[in-house]
């Protein structure tokens, strides 16, 4: 809801109306209008993903409050660490330190180095590499309809792809590894959906019916098999969705296209 001013996302499955009022953004709050568009984007509509990312964002800005130096969890985790022999006398100045020391590295890098990619790339001019063309699988501007992929980026690492098919398996494949949840077996994505299934132990779906583009991989588990026709749309959906489902941000899994 919008008066062009301000833009309003309510949530009408809470109890009262003071509630519904999830977030709330102007054009003077770019990480608030940031959070709503990405709430908005179609795979975040279609993964079920609103509810993750306006959650997310809440839970950035109490994170912001909670860890200045007044802030309860910076002074819960000095109390804590001042307990431990040889650190009684850490200061919340020296916590703060340590930990944008230690969450650093853990941003995404703006520009890979060489290193980070496996991709063939044409030799390297004096200027660094640029993020054109790379997009978050969760990126409202990521339009997969009659486009091919060239190449994902899983966190630092990169790999050659010629399909969205390609970009499902291996998403499904690098979750596996990474995921903080174990990969869910059977997976329909829709848990209501009474036939399809997209990761199953057999090529079949939950009738009995097989699938109509069955694909082999192996995880931690052993053999599983994922359906793989749909539109590519779908495909990246579905990447999107299982993510949330496993705890993984979707911004961490990127593609270049053609």
């Amino acid at each position: 809801m919008t008066n062009g001013r301000e833009w309003h996302l309510y949530d009408s499955q809470r109890s009262t109306f003071d509630d519904r009022l999830v977030l709330r953004a102007t054009k003077d709050e770019p990480e608030a209008m940031e959070a709503l568009l990405s709430a908005l984007s179609k795979a975040q509509v279609l993964g079920e993903g609103i509810e993750t990312a306006v959650r997310v964002h809440r839970l950035r800005g109490h994170l912001h409050c909670a860890l200045q130096e007044d802030g309860a969890v910076t002074k819960a985790i000095r109390n804590a660490v001042q307990k431990v022999s040889s650190l009684e006398g850490v200061t919340i100045p020296e916590v703060i330190s340590v930990l944008k020391a230690i969450m650093r590295p853990l941003e995404y890098p703006a520009v890979p180095t060489a290193a980070e990619t496996t991709v063939a790339e044409p030799p390297a001019a004096s200027a660094p590499r640029t993020e054109e063309g790379w997009y978050a699988i969760n990126d409202p501007a990521l339009e997969p309809k009659g486009r091919r992929p060239r190449a994902a980026r899983f966190r630092n690492d990169t790999l050659s792809i010629n399909s969205w098919a390609e970009l499902w398996r291996e998403g499904v494949k690098w979750l596996d590894k990474h995921a903080p949840k174990p990969l869910p077996i059977p997976w329909r994505a829709v848990p209501r959906s009474k036939r399809r299934i997209w990761i199953n132990r057999e090529p079949q779906m939950a009738d009995g019916a097989s699938m109509r583009a069955p694909w082999q991989v192996e995880v931690s588990s052993g053999a599983v098999y994922l359906e793989t026709r749909g539109p590519a749309s779908d495909l990246v959906s579905l990447l999107t969705r299982l993510c949330h489902e496993l705890g993984v941000d979707p911004g961490e899994i990127r593609v270049k296209i053609r």
